[in-house]
């Protein structure tokens, strides 16, 4: 009787302790994504006992994809023990990209096709057509899990026919001609889906040639340069964000570190660039969302009218023109406040009111000439966006920005929020 009693006991143990184990991990309403891909983002494992935070914690890294518009997880009982099971509401991923905007009466666009989930792997692509008094085409393709176990790969090209205003060392300002090649190629390593490594090579081709009307204008200037360099680029990501239909919350870092040289034999040098940008999300109140993003930058400071960074309304400091101001250092910040006015299942809008501030310091300049008059600028101004919850990452945006200086200024648009 008590050997009875004793095997009666532990068969009800031995149940017990299965039920706590998690025996199997089921996904519904992933009519697209791939199976393989969700175990880059869910970390609970079958065979160990049952954790909720850890299952809370998945749903987290699956909303951060932004690829669904509703994930939850519940739990449930079977013969062999309890099972999980994550009920997913997949977004559009694919449709029409584009940007654009008019800046001293001079418009320009980008228009093309995009695809954040190529098959269902969390794959993005795109391909753009940028009209700006010349053509140039570019796009990516972006599968940071392709290979699995964290590895994947990048790759950015470029065929550009843009028209660049360079600055010469006297300030004076001319307009050239750019054709432009570029392609990378970059491995990455995601240690976890908020922690990401890249490393790679890049490869340049430039070609500048002095436009016509302002050869008129400055018979002197150099009329034509060429020149091809490559680069071995390192790249460190950390994300600490979370993502709630137009709400964010947290931080993240991104850190770029590329170290250029001419493939000559003859030129030995070497030309470093690094660049680190934070930003950083809170929720001050229910409907509301500041934003704030910080970017610093040095490179090798020569007297060169093709210095690496540039102020650009498309890029840090909206209104301020297409790429009026280069250098060799730079120090941007950004600030939002975006409040929701209308907020609905599908849409929401957003009011935006912000403030750039760009400084960069000219070629062969030192750090105190960043922040004279004309090399710092300052814009203010307002904008909307208008959210299609069930479509990544499609937010309308415009923004008309005005110089705290001199009044000057103009309106961009694009897809996605400015950072």
């Amino acid at each position: 009787m008590m050997r009875a009693v004793l095997l009666a006991l532990l068969m009800v143990a031995s149940l017990a302790q299965a039920q706590q184990n998690l025996v199997h991990i089921e996904y519904k309403g992933c009519n697209k994504t791939h199976p393989s891909y969700f175990p880059n983002f869910v970390m609970s494992t079958v065979g160990e006992p049952v954790d909720t935070l850890q299952l809370a914690q998945d749903v987290k890294n699956l909303w951060n994809t932004n690829l669904y518009a509703d994930v939850y997880y519940e739990l449930f009982d079977t013969l062999g023990g309890t099972a999980a099971r994550f009920v997913l509401r997949e977004k559009w991923t694919s449709y029409p990209a584009g940007n654009g905007g008019i800046i001293d009466d001079n418009f320009w666009m980008e228009l093309g096709w995009r695809d954040n989930h190529l098959l269902g792997r969390g794959i993005r692509a795109m391909l753009l057509a940028k009209y700006y008094d010349r053509f140039a085409v570019r796009g990516f393709f972006q599968a940071p899990y392709w290979f699995g176990k964290g590895f994947g790969m990048e790759s950015n090209w470029e065929m550009g026919r843009t028209i660049e205003p360079l600055g010469n060392l006297t300030d004076e300002v001319l307009d050239f001609n750019q054709d432009r090649v570029f392609v990378n190629m970059l491995a990455s390593f995601a240690i976890k889906p908020s922690n990401l490594l890249y490393f790679g090579v890049e490869y340049h081709r430039l070609a500048y040639m002095l436009r016509y009307d302002d050869e008129l204008l400055a018979p002197d200037a150099f009329s034509e340069v060429q020149s091809q360099y490559l680069l071995v680029a390192r790249h460190h990501t950390r994300y600490h964000l979370d993502i709630f239909e137009q709400y964010v919350t947290g931080w993240s870092n991104e850190v770029l570190l590329k170290t250029a040289f001419v493939p000559d034999p003859s030129s030995q040098r070497l030309y470093p660039f690094f660049q680190n940008e934070t930003k950083l999300f809170f929720r001050p109140w229910k409907s509301g969302n500041v934003g704030t993003r910080l970017r610093a930058g040095i490179a090798e400071n020569d007297a060169s009218v093709f210095a690496q960074f540039i102020q650009d309304s498309f890029l840090n400091v909206r209104g301020i023109g297409n790429k009026p101001y280069r250098g060799t250092a730079e120090l941007t910040w950004n600030v939002e406040l975006r409040q929701t006015i209308y907020d609905r299942r599908w849409v929401a809008l957003q009011s935006v009111a912000f403030f750039d501030y760009s400084a960069i310091r000219p070629p062969a300049g030192d750090f105190n000439s960043m922040f004279a008059a004309q090399h710092s600028h300052a814009y203010a101004g307002l904008g909307g966006r208008i959210f299609f919850k069930n479509v990544f990452d499609f937010i309308m945006r415009l923004d008309v920005g005005l110089s705290l200086q001199d009044g000057s200024g103009g309106f961009v648009m694009g897809l996605g929020q400015y950072f």
